[in-house]
């Protein structure tokens, strides 16, 4: 996670549970981000609900949470 100065844009990189890599650069809102922050400064863990077919719904972060525990 973090910030390329470069291109000014925010960057979240993650490893799933069930395997696999997602990252998305850029298009994060301010919301997304403070949410990705909380959940990589306390348990690591976020839950993405998403109506998004086939591998969409990891770059769904319209009902982003991050989890506690």
């Amino acid at each position: 996670m973090g910030v390329y100065e470069i291109a000014n844009s925010r960057t979240v990189t993650i490893l799933w549970e069930e395997g696999g890599v997602s990252n998305q650069q850029g298009e994060i809102t301010d919301e997304q981000w403070e949410i990705l922050k909380l959940a990589f400064c306390g348990s690591g863990r976020i839950a993405i609900l998403s109506d998004q077919e086939d591998k969409r719904w990891s770059y769904d972060y319209r009902f982003l949470e991050a989890l506690r525990g």
